[in-house]
């Protein structure tokens, strides 16, 4: 896994001594003991138990940017106010039932498929997405969280195709701070074409249509060519539309919480330290 997905719900949030934050956010994640490390192989097997991990949007956002050095991407969701209630009360639900007997799986119950099954719990019937897509034997998309927000985009579940992306803290972290590359300039250009993800899904289908000399495995081709230039498509107009931001801006200024250098024991990125955490390359909180 390359990624890590999470909801977060924007709502005031009070703790304990006045401290407040303004956002909750729910990740389903693999259940890790002390000294235990994520592994995507393992987690294929039965392995690891499920966790939910509740906290505050501030908690996530600085333990990816200023603890792990990793992005935080953020879209909102297309809901209605009761499609988020009825999505917060399903969470905090599976975050409190018995985990005990069940498993956590790196294809088929991830933080990924978890995320899509809670949303297609309270969406109306049109923008479901098909049980056969959440399938990673039969969409290799599943695979890979990074794809989320490109899946949640085809199936108008987005807001927009707007999105947030959270840079590392620069402090701690100055060499991962780097302007996108070539590939993604490149993309983010492409991205600004109008009719590109219907242009690319044709495209995509014709192609498809054409490796494969039998008929059925002709329909079957153009079917999944048709959606892998969707998707292709779809990654182009999300970076067109990401505006980064630095990690620092959602922090008073002076604000030095003590942190143990990054991969130092007690740091919340050494392994075993947090349970339920996995290495992903970037984070993608769904609001």
């Amino acid at each position: 896994m390359a990624a890590h997905v999470r909801l977060m719900f924007e709502m005031p949030v009070k703790g304990d001594g006045g401290l407040q934050d303004s956002g909750l956010c729910v990740s389903f994640e693999a259940r890790l003991h002390a000294g235990e490390t994520y592994s995507p192989t393992r987690g294929l097997g039965k392995t690891y138990r499920p966790i939910y991990q509740v906290g505050t949007w501030h908690d996530a956002l600085q333990r990816k940017t200023r603890a792990k050095g990793q992005s935080v991407f953020r879209y909102k969701l297309a809901l209605d106010n009761a499609q988020k209630q009825r999505l917060l009360r399903g969470c905090l639900a599976d975050a409190f039932a018995d985990q005990s007997a069940a498993w956590y799986n790196t294809a088929t119950r991830s933080c990924y498929t978890a995320t899509l099954q809670q949303l297609n719990a309270v969406l109306e019937p049109s923008r479901k997405i098909p049980a056969w897509t959440l399938d990673p034997r039969l969409n290799p998309l599943m695979l890979d969280a990074r794809h989320a927000p490109s899946v949640l985009l085809e199936h108008r579940i987005l807001a927009s195709a707007e999105g947030i992306a959270t840079t590392p803290d620069k402090t701690r972290f100055p060499d991962r701070q780097p302007p996108p590359g070539p590939l993604r300039q490149v993309m983010g250009a492409l991205g600004r074409i109008p009719g590109l993800r219907a242009g690319l899904g044709v495209t995509g289908a014709v192609v498809g249509l054409s490796l494969v000399p039998w008929p059925l495995g002709r329909v079957v081709g153009a079917l999944v060519g048709h959606q892998l230039g969707r998707a292709i498509a779809s990654e182009m107009v999300l970076e067109a539309n990401l505006t980064r931001e630095p990690s620092e801006s959602h922090f008073p200024p002076g604000f030095q919480e003590q942190l143990p250098a990054p991969g130092a024991p007690g740091a919340p990125d050494a392994p075993g330290e947090v349970a339920g955490q996995k290495p992903p390359s970037q984070e993608s909180p769904l609001r």
